[in-house]
């Protein structure tokens, strides 16, 4: 039987690659490069290209491996329980783009650009839109992953919206409707 691991196929790369399906070899970190590249393909964004992604890989790298925006840890490769910290590219609003982790990337989805202004602290309330201090959500435990989450509306929209929802279901109640 062959054995898994081989060189990385990219020329200059002398860094342990390996087979994951196919004839092709990379080491995490172009593996990571042609993830990206295939996603901006699959999802019809524009491709920076192989040169500009290993540029700001390496830049990466010499900023010890941190998100540029948040100033997590971050790695190329992540498993199925920990994906938040692998390394993504993110394409701006105003065409601009630029690798950031994955969870700075999901909240670059609801905040837009506005999330380089107000930086990683805050968070966009789903109810009033104001951008506001993480501290001003409330915190519940997801019942299938068991990991703490942040609510998507702040302290006060979730207080009106349990109020609403108490005084819909105390009318139902009295006037015998379900």
């Amino acid at each position: 039987m062959a054995d898994k691991f081989r060189p990385c196929s990219r020329p200059g790369c002398n860094e342990r690659g390996i087979l994951p399906n196919g004839t092709a070899a990379y080491c995490p970190k172009h593996m990571r490069t042609k993830k990206m590249m295939d996603g901006c393909k699959r999802h019809g964004k524009d491709n920076p290209g192989r040169k500009w992604l290993d540029r700001e890989l390496d830049k990466v790298e010499a900023n010890g491996m941190r998100c540029p925006l948040c100033g997590c840890s971050v790695v190329f490769k992540g498993n199925r329980s920990k994906v938040g910290n692998v390394i993504s590219l993110q394409h701006d609003n105003d065409g601009n783009m630029r690798l950031i982790c994955v969870t700075c990337n999901v909240k670059h989805q609801t905040m837009g650009d506005s999330i380089y202004k107000h930086g990683p602290d805050k968070r966009r309330c789903n109810r009033c839109k104001e951008v506001l201090h993480r501290s001003r959500f409330g915190k519940f435990r997801n019942s299938e992953r068991g990991r703490e989450r942040e609510h998507s509306y702040c302290r006060e929209c979730n207080k009106a919206r349990r109020r609403d929802y108490w005084k819909k279901i105390s009318a139902t109640n009295r006037t015998g409707e379900r």
